[in-house]
């Protein structure tokens, strides 16, 4: 499976050189972009449960799946970085 990373699947144009050795990443900006996105999400999530319990009082099944969904986002999250 190591060796199907560094193999092209087809030859680089005339005058480029295939470098899978160090290959340019954007893993810093996907992890930056996906941490303020999680956080916002996380903000509003928050936010929906507070005015819901404390200022209208009133609960509905929406808002469980809301609190149910939170620890499935946080999960997918962690596994995209």
């Amino acid at each position: 499976m190591e060796r199907l990373g560094k193999t092209p699947t087809i030859p680089p144009p005339p005058g480029v050189k295939s470098n899978f050795g160090h290959s340019a990443s954007n893993a810093k900006p996907l992890v930056v972009v996906g941490s303020m996105l999680l956080a916002l999400t996380l903000l509003f999530i928050v936010n929906r449960a507070w005015m819901k319990t404390r200022i209208i009082r009133k609960c509905s099944w929406d808002d469980c799946e809301h609190m149910n969904a939170v620890p499935v986002i946080v999960r997918h999250s962690d596994k995209q970085q």
